[in-house]
C-alpha cells in the first residue's frame, strides 16, 4: 500500500496537479472553509517528502521544487497567513474554535514546513 502511495504522488507530480489545479482551486475558493481546508490537507500530503531511492527520488524532488514554485505567488501566502491569523484571533477572543480550526492551523504550519 505504501508503495502505491509513492506511485500516486509521482504521477500527480508528473501531471502537475498541484500547480495547475490545486493551488488555483485553493486561491479561488479561499472564502469557502470546507473546500479550502480539504484542499489544504491534500497540499500538505503532496508536499510531504517520502522515502524513495534512485531515479524515483530525483523525480520526487523535481516535483517538490515545482510545488515550491507554485507557492511563490504572494496571493497564496496571504491566504495562508489569513487562515493562521483567523484561527489565532478566534482563540484569543475566547470564542469556540471550530473543531477543524486546530486542524487547519496545524495543516497551514505543516504546509509551510514542507515548503521550506
Amino acid at each position: 500500500v505504501a508503495e502505491t502511495g509513492h506511485v500516486i504522488r509521482l504521477k500527480l507530480g508528473e501531471w502537475k496537479v498541484l500547480p495547475n489545479h490545486l493551488v488555483p482551486l485553493f486561491t479561488s475558493y479561499r472564502e469557502d472553509s470546507d473546500i479550502s481546508s480539504l484542499v489544504l490537507k491534500v497540499l500538505v500530503q503532496l508536499t510531504t517528502r517520502c522515502d524513495l531511492y534512485g531515479a524515483e527520488q530525483l523525480r520526487h524532488l523535481e516535483h517538490l521544487q515545482d510545488y515550491k514554485e507554485a507557492f511563490a505567488k504572494k496571493d497564496v501566502f496571504i491566504i495562508l497567513m489569513g487562515m493562521l491569523v483567523e484561527n489565532m484571533e478566534e482563540d484569543e477572543e475566547g470564542g469556540e474554535r471550530k473543531e477543524s480550526g486546530a486542524e487547519v492551523f496545524a495543516a497551514v504550519l505543516s504546509l509551510l514546513r514542507n515548503l521550506v
